[in-house]
């Protein structure tokens, strides 16, 4: 009978094994907000290339036997650029302001993974999640927007590896997110959002050269925010955001 993810758990060989790598990325947004009696009020785009990014990762192996293994890592990456903006005031109408946004982003997150090999080439992979995310808005000079929020998560994974030569997987997952909030820093206000779910989908793929690999991973997600409360007659309405990130990784195996 073949072993159980539990005796891998007990009777797996422990390793001090790893992989480091340095990222860089680059993000194509479209966010769109909606309000009551209308399609959207405000909408904000841009092209790949003016937000891109860079980051570092570290994933190392706990637990491994023949049947599968148990490893732990993180990642953090941080964009910064622009994109293009379409609204208006609160209230006004829509395309009455066009102008540039800039944007910084901070991706963070933490993960414990449990591998299952099907075959000698042929894998399962199911991941749990938990990480930070803050994006900061600069609208105007007399509006920026921080959205911050810790989030929990999951994903999995089916993949195929070719020896130490080539790998690739689909992997699909959800974020949550915890008490997030939206603060208008001109104004001093922070607003309490109903709450925020990211869906994503990505395609990564990794070459290898002895100890040293190469990636690229293509990433499409989709995040909903939940209308806020209303502050001084002030709220944050309802918007859902589609991204497509490109990124690049160069990766050392130890």
């Amino acid at each position: 009978m073949k072993k159980t993810l539990l005796l891998t758990l007990l009777a797996g060989e422990l390793l001090y094994a790893g992989e480091v790598e340095v990222i860089v990325a680059t993000k194509s947004m479209d966010y769109l907000e909606t309000v009551a009696g209308a399609p959207f009020s405000r909408e904000e785009s841009n092209l790949f290339g003016s937000l891109p990014g860079i980051g570092a990762a570290a994933n190392f192996t706990l637990l491994t036997d023949d049947y599968g293994n148990i490893e732990a890592g993180g990642s953090a990456v941080w964009y910064r650029g622009s994109t293009d903006y379409t609204g208006s005031y609160q209230g006004g109408k829509y395309g009455s302001l066009v102008g540039t946004s800039s944007a910084s982003i901070l991706e963070s997150e933490l993960h414990l993974s449990s591998t299952q090999y099907l075959d000698k080439s042929t894998f399962f992979q199911t991941r749990l999640l938990a990480g930070y995310t803050s994006w900061e808005r600069g609208l105007s000079s007399t509006q920026t927007e921080i959205y911050r929020w810790p989030w929990v998560g999951a994903d999995i994974a089916l993949g195929g590896k070719q020896a130490k030569v080539l790998e690739g997987s689909l992997r699909a997952g959800f974020e949550y997110a915890l008490n997030p909030t939206m603060k208008w820093r001109e104004m001093e206000y922070t607003f309490d959002l109903g709450g925020v779910t990211l869906w994503y989908f990505e395609v990564p793929m990794k070459i290898y050269e002895g100890p040293y690999y190469a990636g690229i991973t293509l990433r499409h997600e989709t995040q909903r925010i939940r209308a806020s409360n209303t502050i001084n007659g002030y709220s944050e309405p309802s918007s859902t955001t589609k991204t497509t990130t490109i990124s690049l990784q160069l990766g050392y195996e130890f």
